[in-house]
């Protein structure tokens, strides 16, 4: 007997990075690589052309389902305006305890929670418990190999701005090596 459920993706919503802050992001990669050597190879650094700003994190759905989200997203970008947003700051996230990332963050301005508000209500999505937080996750690692990194404080004070004119629907792909991600489409404010 076949199994005739329906494939579900893994999707979110998210803004795309432009090509300008991935640089940025490089070569702030490669600068920390030559000064912490040791703690590098125990980071998973992620591709630059996966960098992203989730919006409404990651939730299943059929094929069939992506294209009725897609026209609930549509019309969105008749309503909403580009903005920008500021990174100040490359530290640990999400918290000093217990961190599992390297990430830049930043002053979340009120147009991108209105943005992000706006979509969830659309998409009847609910808004996460805990405070939205403006960060751009450049590396993840292991909590537990923490202890073993040379460098046990990363407070980097940076300036990358960054233009918000689209966001987008995108897929998420786990394989061993991490997430990948594939846009899905593209809407633009």
């Amino acid at each position: 007997m076949k199994n005739n459920k329906p494939i579900k993706l893994s999707i979110f919503v998210a803004i795309p990075v432009s090509l300008a802050l991935q640089d940025k992001a490089n070569e702030w990669e490669e600068k920390f690589r030559s000064k912490e050597y040791s703690t590098f190879n125990k980071i998973r650094w992620l591709d630059y052309e996966n960098l992203h700003l989730t919006l409404v994190p990651p939730w299943n759905e059929t094929e069939e389902g992506v294209l009725k989200i897609k026209s609930l997203l549509t019309p969105i970008s008749n309503k909403k305006k580009g903005f920008k947003i500021k990174f100040d700051n490359i530290s640990y996230g999400p918290g000093k305890s217990s961190p599992s990332l390297i990430w830049a963050s930043g002053e979340v301005p009120a147009q991108l929670t209105g943005l992000k508000a706006y979509i969830e209500k659309t998409l009847k999505k609910k808004s996460e418990k805990r405070p939205f937080a403006l960060h751009l996750t450049l590396g993840r690692f292991n909590p537990s190999e923490f202890k073993s990194f040379k460098c046990k404080d990363i407070n980097e004070k940076i300036l990358w701005e960054e233009k918000v004119s689209e966001f987008a629907l995108m897929q998420s792909n786990l394989s061993p090596s991490g997430a990948q991600y594939t846009l899905l489409d593209t809407f633009k404010l």
